[in-house]
């Protein structure tokens, strides 16, 4: 579902309903997923509004600042880390969504090897993240902490 004007319960930041859905993957329990996806599109919209309205911290204003939050790293991570693919599907976008803008960022670039890397650090939450480039096209992998699954 394509939305021409900004509709209310729905981020400024969402044109495409069908695209936060996706975008929303990171967030939802796989049944939560599978349900809101493979539901028809008037259906969609509930789950959709249901599943933010529970999650409103102030229900008694007009926006709902967790999905604006939200749907505004994903629009951001669709900017700053496309290539090849939406931006939000890449592990520099998934990491931005959940954790948010890190604290520090250092960079490590080895001319001879033409490897990148960068450690996205997260004070708050004792938390690093390294990311490689191996050709150089600025496709970065999470490199670490990933050992064959999310350990975050």
């Amino acid at each position: 579902m394509v939305f021409g004007v900004t509709r209310e319960g729905f981020s400024k930041s969402i044109s495409n309903l069908n695209q936060a859905i996706l975008s929303m993957r990171y967030i939802l329990v796989d049944d939560e997923y599978k349900n809101m996806r493979r539901s028809k599109p008037e259906r969609q919209e509930e789950l959709f509004l249901e599943y933010w309205k529970k999650r409103d911290p102030t229900p008694d204003t007009e926006r709902n600042e967790l999905q604006d939050e939200y749907f505004s790293r994903v629009a951001y991570a669709n900017s700053a880390f496309k290539g090849s693919t939406d931006g939000w599907r890449t592990h520099m976008g998934e990491i931005y969504i959940k954790f948010g803008r890190p604290d520090d960022i250092e960079e490590y670039n080895d001319p001879f090897t033409r490897i990148y890397q960068q450690r996205w650090h997260y004070y708050k939450i004792n938390k690093y993240f390294d990311f490689v480039d191996e050709a150089g096209f600025g496709d970065f992998r999470l490199a670490s902490p990933f050992f064959g699954g999310n350990t975050w």
